[in-house]
Formats: C-alpha cells, sequence, structure tokens
C-alpha cells in the first residue's frame, strides 16, 4: 500500500483532500508547526476533523516540526493531549526535545521525522530507526538512486515531497530569514528570501555580464516548483510509502486539485503497472493552472541546473482557465462525501426493531423500540425502505438495504427515524474509533494536579554556581582549511581549534597538523561537511583510520546524517553538535546524551536564541559562537551552475540584494554544495559582560572569507576582552548582534 499524503490548511481542505482521494492528511495546530501562517484548523474544531478523517477511513497527521524553546516545551503535553485523545495518527517532528517529551508522555504515539532535521541519507534515516522512529521524510534533493539506497538500509516507513514548492536551502539548514528579517523558517515564519532578486559578482569583484540592465538582477535561488506525477511508477519502485504533496498555505481548490490527479495516476499504477501508465496532458494542464511559478522540477535525476531555477519574476497576475477551477470545486468541494454502507432492518412482532450494518468489514447492530401490531396500517417494506433511507447529513448513504418486515407490524415514523438514526451513530463510533494511534499517557499516580493523566512536568531549575564551570571560557577558533590552522595552532590563548572539512585539503595532513596541535597544547577538532550526501560519506569512511587513528581529538557534527554515521560505524571518537544540530532546550539534551552516550562531548549554542532563552536552556558545557560570518543556507543548488559558470573549481561569489547588502557565497564542489554567509558578522566581542554571564564552557570565533591579517586582529581583541570583560572594542566596520538581544519569534 502506498500512501498519498495531503496538506490542510483549514478544515475546509481536510475535506477537500479526503474527497479527492487521499490517504491521509498532515496538518498543523494552532502553535508549533512549520507554516505558521497557515489557516491552521482551528482548535476547537480539531476533534471533528479527526472524527471526518477516521470516519472516511483516512488517516491524520500533527505538525509539529519547529523548534521550541525551553518555556514553551512545558506547554506542549497539554497542547497534544486532545489530538491523541480522539486518535492522533502521527506527529512530524524536528526538534529533539519534542521527541523526548512525546516519549515520556505518549510513548503509543507514532512519530515521523520531519524533512525539517535533513536527512539525505541512509546514516541519518537509519540513526532515526533505531532511535524509535516510525517514519523519516527525506529531504527534497534526493535522487532515485539515493532514495532507493536508503530504502534498501532502513526498515521504518519513508515519506517523499512529490509536489509543490521546494526551498532553495536544504529545509532545516535556513537561518537566512531569520537573519536578516528576525522571522525564522525553523519556527514556520519564513519571509521567503529565496523568492527575490539578486546581483551576482565573483570575488575579484568581476560582475556576471549581463545584456541588458533587466538582467542584472535575477531570481537566482527561486526554484521551479516540484512536479512528479510522470515518475510515480519510479517513486514506488524505489521504495516510497508515503507521496507528499506540499502545499498547507494554500486553497482547497490546489488541494483537491493535485490530489486527484495524483489519485488518479497512483491508482492507474498500481492497477496496470509500468505498461499501461501515462499521464495525459490535460492533467498536466490542471496542476499547471493550479499554481506555476514559471515551470516545473524535480531532483530525482538531477542535482542542480539552470533549468530547475524560475530566473525571472513571476507575473503578479495570471490568467486562469476558471472552467478547470469551477470542475474541482464541483466534483470535490461543493458535494458532501458519503460512505457506502450496507444495511438490513429487521421488525418481527413482539419483538425489539434491528438494524444491522456494516462498512468496511465494520460491523454493528441496534435494536430499537418493540414493534407491535397493527391495527389498521400495517407497514410496508416500501414504507420502511422510504424512511430508513433518509441518511440527510450522517455522512452515510445505503449502497444496499435489505428490509425484512413481519406481515401486520406496525411502528411509529419517529421509532423508525430514531432506529435509524441510533445506529448510523453507533456505525460512524466504530469508524471513527478503528484508527486510534495506540497512544497511552504514562500514568503518575502521585501527582493529582496534573492537568491529565500522564503530564508529568520536568523538575527544571536554574542552573547555580557550580565551581566546575570556568570563570574564564576557553577560546576556540574555527578556520576554513589545514594551511589556516597552522598559525592558530602557535598562539598561546587558543584552547581549541577546529578545521572546518568541508574545504579540506590533503587529508593526509591531518596527522601532521594533530601532532602540532598537541604539541602547543592545542585540541584539534574536524568539522564534517554542511550536509552528508553520498560521496561525503563513502569518503569519510574511506578516511576513518585518519578519523579515529590520528588522535584527532573529536569531529564536530552539523547534521543528523552525520551522527548517524558515527554511530552505525562504531566510531569511538568524542563528537560535538554543531549550532545546526539544533539543540534548543533541555529535553533535546537529555535526548542527544541518551542517544550518542558517551560520545558527547559537547555543544554549540543555537543562534537563534536571544541570551534570555540561552540561559533558560542552560550554557554549562556549550560553547558560544561570538564571531563569524553564520551559515544562512546550505544548498543543492549552485550558483555558477545556474549561470552556466560552472568550472568545479571551490570558490567565493557574492550575491548582492535590492538594500545593496553583500552575501558571500563559497561554492564546495568537492561536496557539491554551496554555503551563503550573512553579510555582516556576528560580533559579541565587546559584549562579554552577557556573554560570560552565561557562563558557557567556551566561546568561538569563526573565520570564513576573513584574511590571515584580519584573523589575528580579531583573535587578539577576543583575548583581551576575554581577560578583561569590559576591554573588548566595538567592530571597526558593520556587524550585526544576531540574535543574542533580540531571538526570534
Amino acid at each position: 500500500m502506498v500512501e498519498l499524503l495531503a496538506p490542510a490548511g483549514s478544515f475546509d481542505s481536510v475535506k477537500a483532500a479526503v474527497s479527492a482521494g487521499a490517504d491521509a492528511v498532515y496538518m498543523g495546530g494552532s502553535r508549533f508547526g512549520a507554516r505558521a501562517f497557515a489557516e491552521s484548523v482551528e482548535e476547537d474544531r480539531t476533534p471533528e476533523a479527526l472524527d471526518y478523517v477516521h470516519f472516511h477511513g483516512r488517516k491524520l497527521y500533527l505538525t509539529v516540526n519547529t523548534l521550541l524553546k525551553e518555556r514553551e516545551l512545558a506547554q506542549l503535553p497539554g497542547f497534544l493531549a486532545p489530538y491523541v485523545e480522539h486518535g492522533l495518527d502521527g506527529v512530524i517532528l524536528q526538534d529533539f526535545g519534542v521527541w523526548q517529551r512525546i516519549k515520556d508522555c505518549f510513548p503509543g504515539l507514532p512519530v515521523h521525522i520531519s524533512t525539517q532535521m535533513t536527512l539525505t541519507g541512509a546514516e541519518g534515516a537509519g540513526w532515526m530507526e533505531t532511535l524509535g522512529a516510525s517514519r523519516v521524510v527525506l529531504a527534497r534533493e534526493l535522487s532515485l538512486e539515493e532514495i532507493r539506497e536508503v530504502r534498501g538500509r532502513i526498515s521504518i516507513e519513508i515519506e517523499a515531497f512529490v509536489h509543490g514548492a521546494i526551498c532553495y536551502c536544504y529545509s532545516g539548514q535556513c537561518l537566512m530569514s531569520s537573519m536578516i528579517g528576525g522571522r525564522s523558517g525553523n519556527r514556520g515564519r519564513c519571509a521567503q528570501p529565496c523568492r527575490l532578486p539578486y546581483e551576482l559578482e565573483f570575488a575579484d569583484h568581476r560582475s556576471v555580464d549581463r545584456k541588458s540592465a533587466s538582467q542584472k538582477n535575477r531570481y537566482l535561488l527561486n526554484l521551479k516548483d516540484m512536479r512528479t506525477v510522470e515518475y510515480i511508477p519510479a517513486l514506488v519502485e524505489a521504495g516510497v510509502n508515503s507521496m507528499k504533496i506540499e502545499g498547507r498555505m494554500k486553497s482547497p481548490v490546489y488541494t483537491a486539485g493535485v490530489v486527484s490527479v495524483y489519485r488518479k495516476y497512483l491508482d492507474r499504477y498500481l492497477e496496470y503497472g509500468k505498461e499501461g501508465f501515462a499521464v495525459e496532458p490535460q492533467d498536466m494542464r490542471i496542476l499547471s493552472e493550479l499554481f506555476d511559478r514559471g515551470g516545473f522540477t524535480d531532483y530525482l535525476w538531477r542535482r542542480n541546473g539552470q533549468e530547475m531555477i524560475a530566473l525571472t519574476e513571476k507575473p503578479r497576475f495570471r490568467s486562469v482557465d476558471q472552467r478547470i477551477i469551477n470542475a474541482i470545486e464541483s466534483q470535490y468541494l461543493s458535494k458532501e462525501l458519503k460512505r457506502k454502507i450496507y444495511g438490513i432492518v429487521t421488525l418481527k412482532k413482539g419483538k425489539p426493531a434491528r438494524i444491522a450494518l456494516e462498512c468496511d468489514g465494520i460491523h454493528c447492530q441496534w435494536e430499537g423500540e418493540t414493534v407491535e401490531t397493527a391495527k389498521s396500517r400495517p407497514l410496508t417494506v416500501e414504507t420502511v425502505r422510504k424512511q430508513m433511507e433518509k441518511t440527510g447529513n450522517s455522512g452515510f448513504c445505503f449502497e444496499r438495504l435489505d428490509v425484512r418486515v413481519e406481515e401486520g407490524c406496525f411502528l411509529t415514523v419517529q421509532a423508525l427515524n430514531e432506529l435509524r438514526r441510533q445506529g448510523l451513530e453507533q456505525l460512524k463510533q466504530e469508524l471513527t474509533g478503528k484508527n486510534l494511534s495506540g497512544a497511552v499517557y504514562e500514568d503518575d499516580k502521585n501527582n493529582e494536579n496534573d492537568q491529565y493523566t500522564g503530564y508529568r512536568e520536568t523538575n527544571q531549575t536554574n542552573e547555580t554556581d557550580d565551581e566546575t564551570i570556568p570563570a574564564i571560557p576557553a577560546l576556540t577558533v574555527l578556520v576554513p582549511d589545514f594551511s589556516s590552522a597552522l598559525w592558530v595552532i602557535e598562539e598561546p590563548e587558543i584552547d581549541r581549534v577546529i578545521v572546518d572539512e568541508g574545504q579540506r585539503d590533503d587529508p593526509e595532513q591531518l596527522e601532521e597538523l594533530v601532532k602540532r596541535a598537541h604539541g602547543c597544547g592545542k585540541q584539534l577538532l574536524l568539522r564534517l561537511p554542511p550536509v552528508l550526501r553520498g560521496r561525503d560519506a563513502k569518503r569519510l569512511r574511506g578516511c576513518q583510520r585518519l578519523l579515529t587513528g590520528s588522535g584527532l581529538d573529536g569531529l564536530v557534527l552539523r547534521t543528523a546524517d552525520e551522527a548517524g554515521l558515527v554511530c552505525e560505524e562504531g566510531w569511538e571518537i568524542p563528537v560535538v553538535l554543531d549550532h545546526s544540530f539544533y539543540t534548543w532546550n533541555r529535553q533535546a539534551l537529555t535526548f542527544l546524551k541518551k542517544a550518542l552516550g558517551s560520545r558527547l562531548s559537547y555543544t554549540t549554542l543555537p543562534l537563534e536564541l536571544n541570551r534570555k532563552e540561552l540561559a533558560a536552556r542552560g550554557c554549562k558545557g556549550s560553547e558560544l559562537v561570538v564571531y563569524g560570518h553564520a551559515p544562512l543556507m546550505a544548498t543543492a543548488g549552485c550558483i555558477k551552475k545556474t549561470e552556466n559558470a560552472c568550472d568545479h573549481r571551490e570558490g567565493l561569489l557574492y550575491m548582492t540584494d535590492r538594500k545593496k547588502k553583500r552575501f558571500p557565497v563559497k561554492t564546495l564542489c568537492k561536496s557539491c554544495c554551496n554555503l551563503i554567509y550573512n553579510a555582516e558578522p556576528l560580533y559579541l566581542l565587546d559584549q562579554m559582560v552577557e556573554v560570560m554571564a552565561l557562563k558557557p564552557a567556551s566561546v568561538r570565533m569563526e573565520f570564513t572569507i576573513e584574511s590571515r591579517k584580519r584573523q589575528r586582529q580579531l583573535t587578539q581583541v577576543l583575548q583581551n576582552a576575554r581577560q578583561n570583560v569590559l576591554a573588548g572594542k566595538p567592530m571597526d566596520g558593520a556587524c550585526t548582534r544576531g540574535h543574542f538581544r533580540r531571538g526570534v519569534d
């Protein structure tokens, strides 16, 4: 069975999805969903939405796929409880803290790992399976070959996006909207900066040649929407269990139209196979009429390229074929969807009237008033049938109704109506109850003040002074390559050096670098690539001896795939979780300490929390970034290739936006990845009073595009400020405080 999964941003969209043939619906509640601006199903109608979906034999999954702050996590069980009580079929999540809370309070609730977790390979998917997930939603960027590889190495369900909008950035790895405008994609509030125009220039200030001024600012990051209906056979054969349509912010007409097309061709393939499969042009046209950003694309057969990008602005007004919209509304939105049932009504004198009903293998029966002997006008089969078939707005209609009436019977019309009403209601209860998720609450008999059974608030107190927390945090410097590490190792005040593996030199140099670092009393760590795809995983496995036997002091992990690789290979080496490996709350720390065990050395504090939220989360044993151009996007797209300028050479580009902000872009060709950095560096070197008050174990400077001279200058400023918190100098140039003061909503 292959599931067709539809989006729902409103109750009308739920009904549209079910009417058009979706097997399941995913939606957000009033909070904690990654589409904060969608018209989420009203909270007081959530039970109705669940009952409606279950009544029609479908499933409903709730999106809780945002990152939660410490104070919010305590509200999660109360938020989820009504959904679970109505048979919620699963929850889609990104935050490890959310997962820990669900484990504690709703251990029977199926967990689906969101695409926001950036799962790009079998390493991460397999790790999710060992941790108890029942389904993984893979990154949109994967090819069919990569999906097949994941399927071959895990046994849990695979969900893949098949239609709708695509972010230019790997989902879960985007801070661009957050850093520029304070609207976080990790909180469902993305302002979509990838849909804006940018002007491109190379590091030597050479602009890309344009024939006209109108071509200078182009929509370099504006990916076309995904469409894969023609590849349904390949997706099924690759091992996809659930085909997911994007669009919780779109209308019920869009939902019904897209679902109906995919339903038609999924059924066609399942019935006739590949030989009888072909998509008709009129159905392709329906998809284009419902939404068109300038064409469609997919990642199934390609990694990147100009043909995937809608380089010009989408027309503000577009003529839509109203006949197609009217047809969708008429077929799927205007008519009430009813379930066909089979019934038997039996009336015998002196016996209770009885109705037996069946729907999709579910049986029930109901007994009504005692049947009397007729004095004048006995009931006929036709009279009883006419009354019983008045199902009204019950959601049922009789496909077949057998009426068995003993001669000379009598029952009032009111009694017949009540028999029908009670029987249908009983069947409805049976149908809506059959899909219960099996979720149960952990009962806490000792806490009579809980709002509901099973909710237990973890005692969370503020950190107290502890002599194990250093008065002066250690100093870590991250450098982009091995050669940059040489001078940092010689600096006496630096305690730890992280080399960015994404801009690696010859890996054989690593052993010599480790020896030099240890000789100078320094720790040396290696940061793994921004995103782990097949070629990187294969290469890292080939470097196992160097990674685990060179004396390296640890690996800095950026994604769950990298943690999965370490655990799968059994590498006994300390690991550090980078700021893109999100730990927004203490429950996330609890979860990951259990998952990684003694390997976990320390974590890097999130870049989107302000200082008060960092204090609530706790900074003990964690590292705080105090300087650096924050990575805003990690992308499978290659801007050079989009400009037909791909030379397979790693280098530096700049994108300039409409406000003249100049964003550095590194092309990591060995990993076929681009990294877009913030135009202005984070600078907290003159905020050391507040930094030290948080008591982080260490502070970090991240160097990416700085000259060697600039690196030395900034390092000296931090060394002085670390010893004397009042000695930090203001930045001599444009900078940002990031979210240290403002945070995100």
